[in-house]
């Protein structure tokens, strides 16, 4: 096991910090802003975020166990190659994202795990899979997965990506504290989306909506950002609070206030994919 040093600790308190002083309306840019960050920190040129859930039923041969991508950020140099490759792997059938990476994962699916892709699978059979076929049209050469649950039957996995070298025990051992510190990130993201138990998945003008009532802003403000009517905007505020299980702009933030661990209750599902 390798110990980080005194430096390394600062750097991953500096990304906790910076975190926890995000805007809580600003989510997706608190995501943008962490994939950022930890790139570097963990020897990373590109990475992914992406949001599994696992079905409530399931065929029993299902070559992954249920468990479904149904979310995703994306970070690096190669910013729009790469988001058009993840999102069109991610919309890959089950027995295709099964043959890589994400087969091999799925074994530790639903609990925190952080693995190099030559520890997840034989070096050489990975080679000849579809998912690292996918990953080297990129210039991938090492793969990082980093993946924590939110709740039952649902998680956060980072993937990073070097296109130079490969992972070392210390970068392992970085991005497995930094996922430590990124609990409370992860659950206030996944439940901007609708995703936690008890709620409906947000459509985009839902989620933009949210971000203006954690703002604080009145309703006349957020029409007038929004540009729709004000009749309009309240069907919208409506809809935020009935699906995020709310009823009150008063509930809404003590919700967003709350403790991470109320994101462990549940079963998780949501709605299916």
């Amino acid at each position: 096991m390798v110990s980080l040093s005194s430096k390394d600790w600062m750097q991953l308190s500096r990304l906790w910090m910076e975190i926890a002083r995000h805007p809580l309306a600003d989510l997706d840019g608190a995501v943008a802003d962490t994939l950022e960050t930890l790139c570097p920190l963990v020897g990373a040129d590109m990475a992914v975020l992406i949001l599994n859930r696992r079905l409530r039923e399931f065929p029993a041969d299902d070559p992954l166990s249920g468990w479904r991508p149904i979310h995703m950020s994306v970070h690096g140099s190669a910013l729009a190659d790469l988001k058009d490759r993840a999102q069109s792997w991610l919309a890959q059938p089950p027995e295709i994202l099964a043959d890589g990476l994400a087969g091999a994962a799925t074994a530790a699916s639903g609990q925190t795990l952080v693995r190099r892709a030559r520890d997840l699978m034989d070096e050489e059979a990975y080679r000849k899979t579809r998912g690292y076929a996918h990953a080297a049209a990129l210039g991938v050469t090492a793969e990082l997965v980093a993946q924590r649950p939110v709740a039952v039957n649902l998680e956060v996995c980072f993937v990073f990506y070097r296109t130079a070298g490969r992972f070392s025990d210390r970068d392992v051992a970085l991005a497995r504290a930094a996922l430590d510190g990124l609990e409370p990130l992860c659950e206030h993201y996944v439940r901007s989306l609708g995703l936690l138990p008890g709620m409906t998945r947000l459509s985009p003008r839902e989620r933009e909506t949210l971000s203006y009532l954690l703002q604080g802003l009145p309703e006349k403000v957020v029409s007038d950002r929004l540009g729709l009517a004000e009749s309009t905007t309240h069907q919208y505020v409506v809809a935020v609070y009935r699906k995020l299980g709310v009823s009150s702009r008063a509930e809404l933030m003590s919700l967003w206030l709350s403790s991470s661990a109320a994101a462990r209750q549940g079963d998780g599902s949501g709605p299916d994919v």
